[in-house]
């Protein structure tokens, strides 16, 4: 069979070409996560993982690219249009000469011309649900490159049922071929008393408050929640709200709100702000809210909920399926269910304890362990052909 070493051990190849360090988001640490543990179970399937991708990969995770056979692309991470264009040629040539015998493409299409058998993850179908958030040249070649690859996979991996049914609507493959295994959370990420105390200090936050770490998209819906502060103002409520994130096409409405006698000091925009200090404000928060109208996944609901802090939700997209009863599930679009779930999250004992035990318990279910596991399924059924 091609791409069999010896004794029948498959290679697969795993194409990280999109991933470019510091760039991409959470999808980074979780692939980074599923990998290692991928590299403690591959040989219990009889596959030998081949890593392509970019030389900063291995300056950002020398520790991972150290696992595995690694075969640098030598592209350009810093120009995505040039990196997309040499993935498609660069691509197929390194992967027929490492005898691959599936590829897997984790950054949500299949490059035309690699010439080996695929397997896709799709984190979502966002550029085909909300095509305002892109450009009109990206909403075509995304439009066309997603139901390409969709057909052109042996297998498709999803990290949801709710992309898995987004995928089925636009591309109109076959359920059967999608496998949904769920991201994962990072092994070691924890705040601390002191790490609190030093954000809180650096910040200065001295009121209990809500935290949303979102850019402020049209979908990630800052309305409803400033609305929601609002009438928590109203009432009398000594919640702040505390707001992290970098620019994005509704800073307009956060400036005003910022600017509102009615909610003068009880808004907070700290911008965008290091992954560490991120960590430790979900800590210090009395709730983390995330009323976003789409997620494809919503790995922030399920990082709060492992730090013990409680969390509520919008009921769209794959939250409410990601957070079960690990958190409160309120429409997106009820800013005084929303000011409801705030309080009851931060100040009534009973729902906090309930939470956070639950949140606990929902969000150790999501380890690297079950993600690699899932994959290699996806993998090895794939390589059955």
């Amino acid at each position: 069979m091609s791409g069999s070493g010896s004794g029948g051990v498959r290679r697969v190849g795993v194409n990280l070409a999109w991933l470019v360090p510091g760039v991409v988001g959470g999808s980074e640490e979780s692939t980074v996560a599923m990998l290692h543990a991928a590299a403690d179970h591959a040989a219990d399937f009889d596959i030998e993982i081949v890593l392509f991708g970019l030389a900063s990969l291995r300056d950002a995770h020398p520790e991972l690219v150290a696992r595995f056979e690694f075969c640098d692309l030598e592209l350009n991470g810093a120009n995505k249009v040039r990196r997309v264009l040499a993935e498609n040629t660069r691509l197929g040539r390194a992967a027929r000469a490492q005898n691959l015998a599936l590829i897997h493409h984790a950054g949500g299409v299949v490059p035309p011309g690699v010439g080996v058998a695929s397997t896709l993850l799709i984190h979502d179908t966002q550029p085909l649900d909300l095509p305002q958030n892109f450009s009109l040249q990206k909403r075509l070649y995304l439009r066309a490159m997603i139901g390409r690859s969709a057909r052109a996979a042996r297998r498709i991996i999803t990290s949801t049922e709710f992309v898995k049914a987004k995928v089925i609507e636009h591309t109109s493959v076959s359920a059967a071929k999608i496998d949904v295994v769920p991201f994962s959370l990072l092994d070691g990420e924890r705040p601390t008393a002191a790490g609190v105390a030093a954000v809180a200090a650096k910040y200065r936050l001295e009121c209990p408050f809500v935290l949303y770490a979102a850019i402020p998209y049209v979908h990630k819906n800052h309305e409803t929640l400033l609305s929601a502060m609002r009438v928590l103002v109203s009432r009398g409520s000594g919640l702040d709200l505390v707001l992290t994130g970098g620019p994005g096409p509704c800073d307009d409405l956060i400036a005003a709100a910022v600017a509102d006698p009615v909610l003068a000091g009880r808004v907070r925009r700290l911008g965008r702000v290091p992954r560490t200090d991120l960590v430790e404000l979900m800590g210090a928060a009395a709730v983390v809210a995330i009323p976003s109208r789409y997620e494809g996944f919503g790995l922030p609901a399920l990082e709060a909920m492992s730090f013990g802090t409680p969390t509520v939700v919008s009921a769209a997209g794959a939250l409410p399926e990601v957070v079960g009863d690990g958190a409160l599930v309120i429409d997106p679009d009820n800013a005084i269910g929303w000011a409801d779930a705030l309080e009851a999250a931060a100040n009534d004992p009973a729902t906090a304890q309930r939470l956070v035990s639950a949140g606990y318990r929902v969000a150790a279910t999501f380890t690297p362990e079950r993600t690699a596991l899932g994959t290699l399924r996806t993998w090895a059924t794939a390589l059955e052909g």
